[in-house]
C-alpha cells in the first residue's frame, strides 16, 4: 500500500459491534504492533487489554467523567441581599 493510498483510504470508526474480540486476534494485533517504530526508539507506550466486568466499570467511569458538571452559581461579587451591577445607562 502506498502512503497516499493509506492516507486517503483511512476511516474513523465511531460505532463498534458489541462482540468480544477473540484473544487470538488481540494477541496477533499486539504481536504486530511490537514492530511499529517509535521516535528515537523511545517505545513510550503501555498496552492494557480489559474485558468483561472491568471493561464495563471503565466505560461507566469514563461516561461519568465526560458528563457536563453542574456549574456553580455565578455571583457578581455582591453580598447577600444586594443587587448586581446596574445595567441601565442613566448618568
Amino acid at each position: 500500500m502506498e502512503m497516499s493510498e493509506a492516507i486517503r483510504e483511512r476511516r474513523s470508526i465511531r460505532a463498534f459491534c458489541p462482540d468480544d474480540v477473540p484473544d487470538e486476534i488481540i494477541s496477533e494485533i499486539l504481536d504486530e504492533a511490537r514492530w511499529a517504530p517509535s521516535w528515537a526508539n523511545a517505545q513510550g507506550w503501555d498496552v492494557y487489554v480489559i474485558k468483561g466486568a472491568t471493561l464495563a466499570r471503565v466505560k461507566s467511569t469514563l461516561a461519568e467523567d465526560s458528563r457536563p458538571k453542574p456549574s456553580l452559581s455565578r455571583t457578581s461579587g455582591c453580598r447577600s441581599g444586594e443587587s448586581g451591577p446596574s445595567t441601565s445607562n442613566s448618568a
